[in-house]
């Protein structure tokens, strides 16, 4: 009847007078074989005998289709870390000889390329100005959709941001998977990361002669997101790149 099922699902359903279900379980996958006819009394003992024989293979299955999605999604994803390191060794390449004149259309070019690859809402470099007391907005690519921020994030007292700056000033990258959950300590941070929208986001330090000279960030404004381990060492291995180029200018 199976011809009959797949071309009238719902008036099978309807017309059916007798049913067995089948629970099975599978990779942490709960499923439930359903049999039907429209025949009273159709299911006998001989099905109920037959039923835990063909649940043991409809679970072996189902976790051969699951396995085969796990290596699909790890196939994608080695194919996702390959893409963003080739596109390391390309902005490497090209900021190699760029002049003073060609660096910040660079940094602009390259900025865009990796908000574009990493799908994220909006990525930007701060650097610390020359009294060490203030940051400023230096670059930034926004999303289609997402307003910018750089007019109004120049001259910044670094003294708002008490926790960022103490952990950038160790070199270390600055990961919040939810601006909502962020430690006590970071409280000012949370407060005007709030206002500006933003859910998630990452920040590398930018470090050139053993000194902290600014930091780069990626923000998630449309939805709560994780960087993998991956994700942060492409971001501090373009951080690394700016901070050549900008060490140069």
């Amino acid at each position: 009847q199976i011809e009959e099922w797949i071309s009238q699902p719902e008036e099978f359903c309807r017309t059916a007078v007798a049913a067995l279900h089948v629970p099975l379980l599978a990779q942490g996958l709960t499923a439930i074989l359903v049999c039907t006819s429209r025949q009273r009394g159709f299911f006998t003992s001989r099905h109920y005998h037959l039923a835990p024989r063909f649940s043991v293979l409809a679970v072996q299955a189902l976790r051969n289709a699951s396995l085969y999605g796990d290596i699909q999604t790890e196939r994608d994803a080695v194919r996702q870390i390959a893409r963003k390191e080739a596109f390391i060794a390309d902005i490497s390449s090209r900021f190699i000889n760029l002049t003073t004149e060609e660096t910040d259309p660079a940094i602009q070019e390259a900025l865009k390329a990796i908000g574009e690859l990493t799908h994220v809402d909006r990525c930007y470099v701060f650097l610390i100005d020359e009294s060490r007391d203030t940051m400023s907005n230096s670059h930034e690519w926004c999303a289609t959709g997402i307003a910018p921020a750089i007019e109004t994030l120049q001259q910044i007292p670094c003294s708002l941001l008490p926790w960022w700056m103490d952990v950038l000033k160790q070199f270390g990258t600055i990961h919040v998977p939810r601006v909502s959950e962020m430690p006590p300590e970071a409280s000012a941070e949370m407060e005007i990361l709030i206002q500006q929208g933003i859910q998630s986001l990452v920040v590398v330090p930018i470090v050139w002669r053993q000194t902290l000279r600014g930091f780069l960030g990626f923000d998630s404004v449309r939805s709560v997101r994780t960087w993998t381990s991956e994700d942060q060492r492409v971001l501090e291995m373009l951080a690394n790149t700016f901070a050549h180029a900008l060490e140069r200018v």
